[in-house]
Formats: C-alpha cells, structure tokens, sequence
C-alpha cells in the first residue's frame, strides 16, 4: 500500500540529514498492561485506516495527490473510522475527501467532505500533530516519519506518535520512535518522550523465520513501502 509523498513542513530543521545519535532519554509515562495493549492496538488500527484510505484517494485520482492536500485526521466512527483529507493551510484547515474504513478495515468509497467544516475536535487532532512535528527530538532515526493521534487517557489532552518509518519492505524501525503530550486544543505541546535511547533496525526476514514475533511484524510493516503524506515529516 502506498501513502502520499507531500510536504509536512518548509522548515529546514526538518529536511536535516538522518541522526543516529545515542542519548539516554527521559523517564516516560507508562501505563497498566491492559492500557497499554488497548493503546497499541488503537495505533495500529489508525494507522492501517489512513493507509488504506490513501489507496482509496490515489485511486479515484489517478495514483497521485489531489490538488492542496495537506494531511488528513483519523476519527473514530461507531465500529469503524473515518479518515479526512484536508486542504487549505496549516492555521485554516478545511475538509475535502472522506473515506470510511469499516470494522474489517476495509475501505468505502470516496465521497466529498459533506461541510468543509472541521470539528474541534477534528481540528484539536490536526493541530496537534502540527505541533508535534514543529518540536522533533534530536534522535533521528529515519527520513520520514508517521504520526497517529489518540486521546490522553490520562487528560484532556492528546497523545501524537511520530513512528520511525522506512520505504524498505525488509526493514522494521525498531527505534527512534517519539510520543507527545499535547494540549487540548491541539496547540502546545506539554512533554516530548523520546522512546529509545538510540537507532534500532531489525531485518523482517531474521525476525520472522523464528515466528517469536509474527504480530509485531505485521504491525510495524503495516507502515513499510507506502508513500505517507503530510505526517510523514522528511526529518
């Protein structure tokens, strides 16, 4: 599957060279088990939704990006999801493109955005994710990265993922991942946790002829040999 090749940012901070700097990284929140498996879990759902969602759009137009595309939301709707795809500008994002992905994760068809309108939440979860890729760590572990937003479940706020991320079907980052706090709105991020002290790529083809750890596998490759649009911040 493949996921849309289209500018996060200007800035140059993020088109600087790859880092592979070791640094020992701060304490990170945790949580029980059960949260936690309900956490990732909730990630790979997302993530598999945008993309299949972007094969939907590509497909409708013709295997490139639509005009003034700048990112998408993900929301959750009844047992299914629902993907966004925005156009204007950072600060005035409107809606444009729908795609429902339903329990199976299985695409809809792609219809257009009903009222330009974002939510505030809908908007909350765009700004967030702006706002996670304007505060990257030092730790660079990949050209591109993906995001996934989810509510905090301990606040109001947002949790933003930006998951190392490789075009190589053969390869599953394994470190170089971050996690955001970030405020309910959306605009300011209260905490950067930087989730590995170092760069860890494993190769797919060792880690699965052992079978130990097939589910991981296919989570992490959910994310390989697509094309990400605006979220997949060229770091």
């Amino acid at each position: 599957m493949r996921r849309l090749l289209v500018p996060l940012l200007a800035a140059a901070a993020l088109a600087s060279p790859v880092s592979a700097r070791q640094q020992a990284p701060e304490p990170v929140s945790v949580w029980s088990i059960d949260e936690t498996a309900r956490l990732g879990q909730a990630i790979w759902r997302q993530d598999v939704a945008a993309a299949r969602a972007t094969d939907a759009l590509l497909a409708q137009s013709g295997g490139q990006p639509p005009d003034g595309l700048i990112g998408w939301v993900v929301v959750e709707e009844g047992d299914g999801q629902r993907v966004r795809f925005l156009k204007g500008s950072r600060e005035a994002p409107q809606a444009f493109k729908d795609v429902v992905v339903d329990a199976r994760l299985q695409a809809g068809a792609v219809t257009d955005a009903a009222d330009p309108a974002l939510t505030s939440d809908e908007a909350a979860r765009f700004q967030a994710r702006t706002a996670a890729a304007d505060a990257f760590g030092p730790l660079r572990c990949a050209a591109r990265y993906n995001a996934v937003v989810l509510p905090d479940p301990d606040g109001e706020g947002w949790l933003v993922w930006l998951l190392a991320a490789t075009t190589d079907a053969d390869v599953v980052p394994m470190g170089g991942h971050y996690r955001f706090h970030v405020s309910a709105d959306g605009r300011a991020v209260e905490r950067r946790e930087q989730l590995s002290g170092g760069c860890l790529n494993m190769d797919r083809r060792q880690a699965t002829q052992g079978g130990g750890w097939s589910v991981s596998s296919r989570t992490w490759s959910s994310r390989l040999s697509r094309w990400r649009c605006t979220f997949s911040c060229p770091c």
